[in-house]
This record gives C-alpha cells, structure tokens and sequence, in this order.
C-alpha cells in the first residue's frame, strides 16, 4: 500500500511540474515577443517623431528664409555683399526667430564663392572661406540646391539647413539655419516620453571639434547629456563599446535602452540618438516568473501528496475495519472454516487454526 502511495504522489507530482513548465515557457515566450513589440513600437514612436520633427524644420525654416528673402531690400544687399546693410535688415527677424525657437543658434548668409557674407549669430565675424572647412556648405554651392543634415560649425554640432538664394535665375548663395542638437531631443521627450540624448561620431566631427564634458561610447561621443543621467550614461559607457539595444540597471531602477541611428546630408551615418526610460527588467521578469511558478508547483505537490495520504488512511482503515469485521463473523462459527481464492488460503477462523494448532494463516501458509 505504502509503495502504491508513493507511486501515485509521484506520478501526480511529475505532471504537476510538467504542467507548470510547459505554461512557464508559453508565458516566457508570449513575455518575450511582448519585450521584442515594446522594443520596436518605441524604435518606431522615435522614428516618427525624429523625422516629422526633421520635416517640419526644414519645412518652416525654407518658408523663414523666403520670407527673409523677400523682405524689401535683403535681396539687393544680398546680391551686392553689403554685409552692414543686410545685418541692419535681418537683425530685428533674428531677433522673433530666436524667440520663436530659443533652439536655433545659427543664421548665416553665404556666398556663393564660398565666404561667410554674414552671421547673424557672430556679425562681427565674415568674409571667410566657411566652405572650405564645411563641406555641406560646398556641397549646397556645388549642387545649388536645398541641403540639410547634421553638421558641426564653429557653435556646436546642429541640424543645419541651406536654402538657395537666385537673383533673377542665378544663384548669388545660400540662407543656412541651424538648430542645436537637444531641440530634437527634447521633442522626442515630449511627444514620444523618452529622456534622449545625442551622440556623435568622433570621426564626423571635422575641424572644429568643440564637444564639452564628453561621454564617449566606443567611436561615439554624447552631446549635452544632462547632468541627471551622466552617471547612468557613463555606466552605459563602461559596459559597452558600441551604441546598442539593452536594458541597464542603475540607481534600483532597470532602464530599456534604444538607439536610433542619424545621417548627415548626404545620407551617411554620422551619430545616434539614444532614447531611454524606466522599465521592468525582461531577466529580472523571467526569474520571478520562474521562482513563483516553482513556488507554485511546490504548494500542489504538497496539497496532492496531503490530500493522498488522507485518502489512503481512509481507505486503509475502512479495509481495516471490514477485515475484523469478516474475521469475527469466520470466528463465530464453531466449525473450522477457510476462505480461499480457488487457489490460495485467504482467511481461516480459530477453529481452524487451533485444530491444527497455529497462531495464524501466516504461521499455517509457513
């Protein structure tokens, strides 16, 4: 009875566990592809936001130079290189565009020979060859077209965008604004609630090379990371040598990490925008998934192996029970009198065993 109990609890234990695994990995793997839908519903949230962000910029800002363009004046002074009287022009829309955007840190008339007729940004600073050092400011006068990406000047890296400018058909230079690199990030984080952060290919930072208080990550450098998350992107740093997907744990807090890869204006890569927020750790998920399952299995095989042993005691004593209870009714009869099953002794009463004087059939079958 005793190896027939044990048998039963651990078959049902076996299942039990079998049971428990199998819906484990289901809620794992269903975990898992949930993990990988966030990832990338947030990689494509960024996205959107990045490049309608981008959209919109280059959009206001060629209708900003046309209308700057247009201004009673501007186009003269442009086209004769009158550097005084067209800052006296653009100096007071500086002013509302600034305000209208406190993001935008250049406004620059070029040449079309390839020297800096004015910046609104540094007047007092012209007449250099900026296409020289600046090959997207080359590149506008090579192609004589709109151009826009991220470049890095004399005030910082910023997304930079160079609008044409043609005095009856002919191209006298070109209308360059450029907004610094956080005012994208700081859409990201409002419109898509990701803190950002942008970083810049070492490689891609040219002549000028101005980057303060740089995180570097491998071959990229951060630019302006605010002082709340230096110390979570420095660990980030030190257990990375590139610009990757993961999740970090800093601070008792478990951050998912996304990186979103930039190009320059030609459409070669030039830095990533890396994008974070608080969340569950997947790992960590999947361990407490495990320990409470476990927890779980453990609780059942106790309560079934409970629930048999009780069974068995019952079912032990009822067998008990009607085992005396056959036993007495064989005792009251005078004559000697056996049970068998056609083949062997099951049961004698005491006439029978002291006839032939024996305790029991134990002693009698011996």
């Amino acid at each position: 009875m005793k190896n027939a109990k044990r048998k039963i609890i651990f078959i049902l234990s076996l299942l039990i566990l079998t049971v428990a695994s199998i819906i484990t990995t289901y809620n794992l793997y269903h975990e898992y592809e949930e993990n990988e839908r966030r990832l990338s519903e947030a990689q494509t949230n960024v996205l959107r936001t990045y490049n309608e962000t981008l959209k919109d910029s280059i959009s206001f800002y060629h209708s900003r130079a046309e209308a700057n363009l247009r201004s009673p004046g501007v186009m003269d002074a442009f086209r004769k290189k009158d550097h005084d009287k067209l800052y006296e022009l653009i100096r007071p829309r500086w002013g509302v565009m600034q305000r209208e955007n406190p993001w935008l840190i250049v406004m620059q008339f070029h040449n079309a020979d390839g020297t800096s007729l004015l910046r609104l940004h540094r007047p007092g600073v012209y007449g250099d060859r900026i296409a020289d050092q600046r090959p997207m400011v080359a590149y506008a006068h090579k192609s004589e077209q709109s151009v826009s990406g991220f470049e890095e000047g004399r005030q910082g890296l910023a997304f930079r965008i160079l609008i044409p400018a043609f005095d009856r058909g002919v191209y006298i230079g070109s209308v360059e604004f450029g907004i610094s690199a956080p005012y994208f990030t700081d859409k990201i984080r409002r419109f898509a609630g990701y803190e950002s952060f942008f970083f810049v290919n070492k490689d891609a930072l040219g002549k000028f090379g101005r980057v303060g208080k740089a995180i570097e990550v491998g071959v990229y450098r951060g630019v302006e990371i605010e002082t709340n998350y230096r110390s979570l992107i420095e660990k980030y740093a030190m257990t990375h040598h590139t610009l990757e997907n993961g999740f970090l744990s800093h601070m008792n807090l478990t951050y998912e990490i996304n990186v979103l890869k930039v190009n320059n204006y030609i459409a070669k890569p030039i830095g990533a925008i890396m994008f974070l927020r608080a969340t569950d750790d997947f790992k960590t998920h999947v361990r407490h998934m495990i320990i409470a399952t476990g927890i779980i299995a453990l609780v059942l095989i106790a309560i079934i192996g409970l629930i048999v042993d009780r069974v068995y005691t019952y079912v032990t004593f009822k067998m008990s029970f009607q085992e005396r209870y056959s036993q007495m009714i064989l005792d009251s009869v005078p004559s000697p009198v056996i049970v068998t099953d056609g083949e062997h002794l099951v049961a004698a009463n005491n006439s029978f065993l002291g006839y032939l004087h024996y305790d029991n059939v134990e002693a009698f079958k011996k």
